[in-house]
């Protein structure tokens, strides 16, 4: 293996939570928009979107730590 061919496992890491946290803040934005313009009293699509994101995100992480290769 060169070292062309290594990955950082640092770098590895770090962009798999930078993209957990991309997809749980667009689920959050994408709740809040919907809330604001059906003028909602209650927050149910941003719960509702927040935790579909949380899900999403644990997938996808788990996901690229099971074949990583991928």
């Amino acid at each position: 293996m060169t070292k062309k061919n290594k990955e950082n496992p640092f770098l590895i890491y770090s962009g798999m939570g930078i993209q957990m946290i991309v997809i749980i803040v667009a689920g959050v934005y994408l709740g809040k928009f919907i809330d604001e313009k059906m003028e909602n009293e209650t927050i149910w699509f941003t719960l509702f979107f927040s935790l579909l994101a949380v899900g999403i995100a644990i997938y996808t992480a788990l996901k690229d730590l099971i074949n990583p290769n991928k």
